[in-house]
């Protein structure tokens, strides 16, 4: 085996551990704004907006172009290709106004998921063809970072170690392209649960992912101190029995990050999907109070599934922008503070959170079939967070809120809570004296079952009888 390796120059390095630390800043996120223009259409079609081209410009000038404070919770955006060829009404390329906020531009330049052949429905990244010459393109665009994405399904018998290795060493390839051409590689394992798999089985399995991505990332002398990695917080599968609390979730993904990340890398970039922006935003701010080690600094991602409340308020109409644009500041906000673990739980009432309310709460009314997909967040919407990170206090459910516990993916069961509030620990005064089995009236049902017996019964002995006396 060769000793001999192309190392990269100390300017290189010093460039890429530049461009992480103005990256990596404490209280800042980095906002992804990477769909591709169908993932945008659809996004938009969602909530009835117009998915043409000009909408798509207007939309991504709204985020980009909010006044004054938008440095104060933003470090980077990462956007697609096709942003860099857009331009504002006034001529101005749409990615030059985060430049001039002192706002990183990264770029995504993997090229989608292609199923793999003989395997049980996982997917492989594409895009290394040409990926040389479309970063040094980047870099001349104003770009810093790059982004590239593997997905992994957790199921029964996936991911495989097929999928695991190719993911690895493709990613791998590509940050050591990047870095070659003086562009920031992050490293995003989309981990999904698919089933019913437990914290514990995530766990495991988000273990045995970054540990095959490091090995390759060392097979193919890639700096990691000029990398960041990006990575989902650990949840359990949707059909999974047990609740696990912020607090347990937020132990168990950084339990896990310190067993198999270097300490030399970089940064962490969090990607949190609680389902709701509340919910999202107590799993970071129970990361980030959570008293165990961070050997590396740790910052939030703010992507397309929390972009539903700036949807809403703009609404595809042009005197509805600043109206998105506060929302989104709003939003901003609140995971800055809870990325400093100062979010103070339910204080931040999102446009996207009523309405799913309110629409949970119709289509409970009407009881139509099946439960609309969009009612599954309402079910943690209506579920308290625990006050405790790892402990269950009483709290007062009242009457306004009914809760829908979804039990498959078609089958849904209602729970309606009674008229007047109640309280998990509250104890009856004056309790039903116990009925004495006497006094318990036996149902009309079992009669029937007991008579249906016996004359089953009467009619077996009477042929056990005849064909004994015919023997004889």
């Amino acid at each position: 085996m060769s000793t001999y390796f192309n190392y990269a120059s100390r300017s290189l390095i010093d460039e890429l551990r530049r461009i992480a630390s103005e990256l990596i800043v404490s209280g800042h996120g980095v906002v992804v704004t990477d769909e591709t223009p169908t993932q945008l259409e659809n996004l938009m079609e969602m909530f009835g907006i117009n998915s043409c081209k000009e909408n798509r410009i207007l939309y991504r000038n709204l985020l980009f172009s909010v006044k004054d404070t938008l440095d104060k919770y933003v470090s980077g955006v990462v956007i697609h290709p096709e942003v860099l060829d857009q331009t504002t009404v006034n001529g101005c390329a749409l990615h030059c106004q985060l430049r001039r906020k002192n706002i990183l531009v990264g770029v995504t330049v993997d090229r989608g998921l292609v199923p793999v052949l003989c395997s049980n429905g996982e997917f492989a990244t594409q895009g290394l063809d040409g990926l040389a010459k479309r970063c040094a393109e980047y870099k001349d665009c104003g770009c810093d970072f790059t982004m590239w994405r593997a997905q992994y399904n957790i199921g029964e018998y996936t991911p495989s170690y097929q999928i695991i290795m190719e993911n690895a060493n493709t990613m791998a390839k590509y940050a050591a392209i990047a870095q070659s051409k003086r562009m920031l590689p992050i490293l995003e394992v989309d981990i999904v649960p698919t089933e019913d798999n437990d914290l514990e089985r995530a766990e495991k399995v988000a273990e045995t992912i970054l540990m095959f991505i490091y090995k390759s990332l060392g097979d193919h002398h890639v700096n990691v101190e000029g990398t960041l990695l990006r990575v989902p917080m650990l949840a359990p599968g949707p059909k999974c029995e047990k609740r696990y609390s912020p607090g347990q979730i937020s132990k168990t993904t950084l339990r896990l990050l310190r067993h198999v990340v270097p300490a030399g890398v970089g940064g962490i970039i969090l990607h949190v999907d609680g389902k709701t922006e509340d919910r999202s935003l107590c799993l970071l701010n129970a990361t980030a109070t959570e008293p165990s080690a961070k050997p590396w600094p740790i910052i939030f991602s703010f992507d397309g599934t929390l972009q539903s409340s700036i949807m809403i308020a703009w609404a595809g109409h042009k005197k509805n922008v600043e109206k998105a644009q506060n929302e989104f500041l709003k939003m901003l906000s609140a995971f800055s503070n809870a990325a400093q673990g100062s979010y103070v739980t339910g204080s931040m009432k999102s446009l996207a959170d009523q309405c799913y309310c309110k629409k949970a709460l119709k289509a409970l009314k009407e009881k139509p079939e099946p439960l609309p997909n969009d009612c599954v967040k309402f079910e943690e919407l209506c579920r308290p967070p625990p006050v405790g990170p790892m402990t269950a206090q009483p709290f007062e459910i009242s009457a306004a809120f009914m809760a829908i516990e979804i039990k498959s993916e078609v089958g849904f069961e209602e729970k309606v809570i009674a008229d007047q509030e109640i309280k998990t620990n509250e104890v009856v005064e004056n309790p039903p004296p116990p009925v004495s089995v006497a006094e318990n009236p036996v149902p009309e049902s079992a009669n029937v079952k007991r008579a249906s017996r016996a004359s089953f019964s009467s009619v077996a002995g009477e042929r056990r009888r005849s064909s004994a006396a015919k023997g004889t």
